[in-house]
């Protein structure tokens, strides 16, 4: 490491800086394209995906909400994003709705 003569400023490796998430963030073509590319499975619930993306994000205290790439982070996003697949109908899940938690706990045919 070359040494730094005294009053200035060490130059730094990356002078990129990162930014913050706006508050006022939407979700724009470029990154709805981006969803459709990496999770189709994703786009019926797109919007409400987005808006949990930008409130996690604009609530990070200091450094951790400052990210160089936004389009990046988002995709890490969506990668993370659980599948969900869909209930057939008639399943047991379903049956389970319609009897009380008295039923459901005395019925012996599970």
């Amino acid at each position: 490491m070359k040494p730094v003569e005294r009053g200035t400023v060490p130059k730094r490796a990356n002078p990129q800086r990162g930014t913050r998430l706006p508050g006022n963030w939407v979700l724009t073509d470029k990154f709805r394209t981006e969803a459709q590319r990496l999770r189709p499975d994703l786009i019926p619930r797109i919007h409400d995906i987005a808006e949990s993306f930008r409130d996690y994000w604009i609530s990070q205290p200091g450094q951790r909400g400052v990210k160089l790439d936004w389009l990046a982070t988002w995709r890490n996003w969506l990668k993370r994003e659980k599948y969900i697949t869909p209930q057939p109908r008639g399943s047991g899940q379903q049956r389970t709705r319609s009897l009380s938690a008295v039923e459901i706990a005395t019925d012996t045919n599970w």
